[in-house]
């Protein structure tokens, strides 16, 4: 709930000015415990007439489990009170409807210390009905309180505000903390100048109040009231110096740590639970490791302080001790008994593995992997205090606490849960059958052979194409092998024949420059001789060239045919090439 100090600073001085110009309704605010109850029915054939508790408001509302009952005796009186009221009153409470209360378990509940206590220490503040509808009209609070015989709260004021109380509430808000007087008396004498002193207390207005509420109404009766809240500036100092004063949670933080750590090592499936209820099986199984872990780390908490140094502790006087006649475990409660500085250990431990953490959370000891493991931890105590948890691995102990015998003489396999029997792998025995002929067993042999044959037969097949692709490979691999070698071969023959080619055309080139020297020489000696000689002469080279040039003829038929013998094998060798492939050329 916001501060009419907030709402002037976010929403401005014309926002102020239209609340006050509303109606308004002003009750004194408490500074007390919050202690709510309704009757719980989840049919109308249910004939529940037990009331379940709740501690906290709002979003903070939880309910008030054995293990809080345990953990502190501090809402015992007020629930003892209202559990023990006439079951015809219990009766005329409608189903689901929420009670919530002021509870006031000593004169000082909280940082307020009053002078008087209400009737039977409960104030009944509002009223919630089962479709969410808020009921804190006066008269009708009055009805119901009468009937509890507990305490209502009537409003110091009720109406539309003067010119003059809006003009002072105006500079209040805006500067309260300079304002030299009490400020009980200046807020109730302004509002309501016949009260002579607050709510509660018999000393005028000397003692410190919480502070007022003020709900506007809206003008057309449909629109939800706006509430806000005007704190008296002791209470703003004290809660302040307590949040400046607590810090971090250091040893509780380290308390959690040690413990979650210690939790890791443990088998939770080793832990046999016997209670029929989860909140039962909760206490159960925390006795046991609460028993395991002092035993464990006893000298290390022999002098651990789990107090924090906390200003609310140091203002009031609460006994939040823990009920031992409520624990049902005999070590545990010796322990906590021998040594009372185990309680808030115990306390800490019971009350926190309840509800995980943020991720966020924010602690100079816990570091964020501790805090994951410490929300599994919940998770894993949450799971095992469950009705019907079933371990992974169940053993004979836990078998024997699921049957339960009433004698140890009726033990039986068979009396046991169909959990148990499927835990321990126990099934039905099959129905026996007739025993089988000659014939039944020569047609089974004859079906295993049958199959026997046909797996063969399979993996025949597969090695007989396993090695067919294998021999394709190989057969492959050669034919390239074989093609590279007579390329070379072929490349070799070229360059041979060009090599003879060279040398044969040098030899023409030498007979050619020879037969031109032998002509020059001829020629000479035939300027020497006479006609006749010479017409002989040459007459004979005539005869010797013609010689030569069947010579030349014959060699260039030789370098024909030479040339025409190696074409041939050449495509002798490439028509040989093309049926070696064309066999393997399927795969």
């Amino acid at each position: 709930m916001l501060t009419l100090q907030n709402i002037l600073n976010t929403e401005g001085q014309e926002f102020i000015n239209n609340l006050l110009n509303k109606e308004v309704v002003v009750i004194e605010k408490l500074n007390a415990a919050t202690l709510s109850f309704k009757k719980k029915q989840s049919s109308d054939m249910d004939l529940n007439r037990k009331l379940t508790f709740y501690k906290g408001s709002g979003s903070n509302k939880k309910e008030i489990t054995i293990a809080d009952k345990v953990m502190t005796t501090f809402y015992s009186n007020g629930m003892t009170y209202l559990s023990n009221m006439s079951k015809l009153i219990i009766d005329r409470i409608p189903a689901n409807w929420t009670f919530v209360c002021r509870y006031f378990p000593n004169h000082q509940p909280s940082f307020i210390n009053y002078s008087v206590l209400p009737k039977n220490n409960l104030v009944l503040s509002c009223i919630i009905t089962n479709g969410g509808t808020k009921i804190d009209d006066v008269d009708d609070l009055r009805s119901w309180a009468e009937m509890f015989d507990i305490a209502y709260q009537e409003p110091v004021f009720k109406g539309f505000l003067s010119e003059y109380q809006k003009e002072r509430l105006t500079d209040y808000i805006k500067d309260g903390s300079n304002n030299k007087d009490s400020f009980a008396r200046f807020v109730i004498t302004l509002l309501n100048p016949s009260l002579t002193h607050s709510i509660y207390q018999d000393d005028g207005f000397e003692s410190p109040i919480d502070g007022f509420i003020f709900k506007f109404i809206s003008d057309d009766g449909i629109t939800k009231p706006i509430s806000a809240k005007l704190i008296d500036p002791y209470m703003s100092g004290l809660i302040a110096k307590n949040k400046a004063k607590k810090g971090f949670n250091d040893n509780k933080d380290v308390l959690l740590s040690d413990f979650t750590i210690f939790m890791m090592g443990q088998d939770l499936n080793s832990i046999i639970l016997t209670s029929n209820s989860n909140e039962d099986r909760y206490l159960e199984l925390f006795y046991t490791l609460f028993n395991r872990y002092i035993k464990y780390k006893k000298a290390q908490l022999e002098d651990f302080d789990i107090d924090t140094n906390d200003v609310v502790k140091e203002s009031i006087e609460i006994d939040f001790s823990v009920d031992l006649d409520k624990i049902s475990n005999e070590t545990t409660k010796k322990l906590l008994t021998e040594n009372p500085e185990y309680r808030n250990i115990f306390k800490t431990l019971l009350g926190s593995f309840r509800t995980k953490k943020p991720e966020d959370y924010k602690s100079l000891v816990m570091a964020p992997n501790v805090v994951r493991m410490f929300n599994s931890m919940v998770d894993s105590i949450s799971e095992k205090s469950k009705v019907g948890h079933k371990s992974k691995n169940m053993t004979f102990s836990d078998y024997l606490s699921a049957i339960r015998p009433k004698d140890i003489n009726t033990l039986d396999i068979n009396n046991a849960p169909d959990e148990v029997k499927d835990e321990m792998g126990i099934s039905e025995p099959e129905p026996q059958r007739e025993p089988l002929s000659f014939a039944d067993f020569k047609k089974k042999d004859e079906k295993e052979e049958k199959k026997e044959k046909t797996d063969k037969r399979l993996m025949n097949i597969e090695d007989m194409i396993k090695q067919l692709k294998d021999s394709v490979k190989d057969i492959t691999d050669d034919v390239k092998k074989t093609r590279d070698e007579e390329e070379k071969q072929s490349d070799d023959i070229e360059n041979l024949k060009d090599k003879e080619n060279k040398e044969e055309k040098e030899e023409k080139d030498t007979e050619k420059k020879d037969e031109k020297e032998e002509k020059k020489s001829d020629n000479h000696s035939s300027n020497k001789d006479n006609e006749p000689k010479s017409d002989e002469k040459n007459e004979d080279d005539g005869s010797e060239e013609d010689d030569g040039s069947e010579d030349d003829e014959s060699k260039n038929e030789n370098k024909d045919d030479k040339s025409k013998e190696k074409n041939e094998k050449d495509d002798s060798s490439k028509e040989d090439d093309k049926k070696d492939v064309s066999q393997f050329g399927g795969f």
